[in-house]
């Protein structure tokens, strides 16, 4: 089914959510959801690193942490309606055995389908929104693995990373700005393999503090169409 939400949906640690049936289940923001319009913080789901225990009883849901084991979500589809600017699908701020899978997030003019992504992603397929993707580390600080994800008609970048560590793994990214964005003054580590690029109107990948020791930047196989510039530097 299609299921509206009307505010956010925390998820607690070692929790996983698992879509069945014949098609997806959808999560609906439906348009101009209240509180969704400016502001930072503004998600559908956040997997959250604790319940508020210790001396953070009573207050708001910890961010996820290196002790942020075993969340996960799959198989189940994220749209976000029109007149929802800041809305964000999921902050996914975790550590190890963490995973999101098989899901498409449709965001119209959503300010992107994941934050703060952590361990392993695989087999999402991000349409519109400022970003796909807007992360720096993962929780333990360890790289990030993105595989077989798609990305398409992002406003800003399909990608934001600032000191991420990320690897691509058979990525695709169609009619977007710049595919990899590295935030002003971030070095990043990140590794590109079997990908395809096919009209990027600015850098593929905008690299930024390039003269960093820290910053290495690989690419592997990759086919480009109709990218005039396949790597920018600030």
């Amino acid at each position: 089914g299609t299921y509206r939400l009307t505010r956010t949906v925390y998820v607690w640690p070692g929790i996983r959510l698992i879509g069945y049936g014949d098609s997806r289940p959808v999560f609906r923001l439906a348009e101009s959801t209240p509180g969704f319009q400016e502001g930072a913080g503004k998600y559908m789901f956040f997997f959250s690193g604790g319940r508020g225990f210790g001396p953070n009883a009573g207050g708001p849901p910890q961010d996820g942490n290196p002790g942020t084991f075993y969340s996960a979500m799959s198989n189940i589809d994220i749209e976000i309606g029109p007149g929802n600017p800041a809305a964000v699908g999921v902050r996914f701020h975790v550590a190890q055995h963490c995973y999101l899978a098989h899901m498409d997030f449709r965001l119209g003019s959503a300010r992107a389908g994941l934050e703060d992504i952590g361990n392993e992603v695989e087999d999402l397929h991000f349409t519109g929104g400022q970003y796909g993707i807007t992360t720096r580390r993962s929780a333990p600080g360890w790289p990030i693995l993105v595989i077989d994800c798609t990305f398409e008609e992002q406003r800003v970048a399909a990608i934001g990373d600032r000191e991420a560590g990320l690897t691509l793994v058979r990525p695709q990214f169609r009619n977007v700005p710049t595919a990899v964005s590295i935030v002003p003054g971030s070095p990043e580590q990140l590794w590109i393999s079997d990908a395809r690029f096919e009209s990027i109107t600015g850098g593929a990948i905008v690299v930024s503090d390039e003269d960093s020791a820290r910053t290495q930047i690989n690419l592997q196989n990759v086919a480009c169409k109709n990218v005039p510039v396949l790597a920018s530097f600030r």
